[in-house]
């Protein structure tokens, strides 16, 4: 977490937290679907324990 994404959590401007999530990439931040797809492929979990875990199931799917 960074500043961006707490201030925007404590405002309760959800809504923007995952542009702050894609411009702390430096900071290491990555997208849930992102981070779920990477698990899947390397079959640490399955695909569709990737989809259930998604907020938006056809980024998670992507390879």
């Amino acid at each position: 977490m960074n500043h961006a994404i707490a201030g925007a959590i404590r405002e309760g401007k959800t809504g923007s937290v995952q542009s702050a999530i894609q411009a702390g990439r430096k900071d290491g931040m990555i997208p849930l679907e992102r981070c779920l797809a990477d698990l899947a492929t390397r079959r640490v979990i399955t695909v569709e324990a990737a989809r259930a875990a998604a907020n938006d199931a056809g980024g998670a799917a992507a390879g």
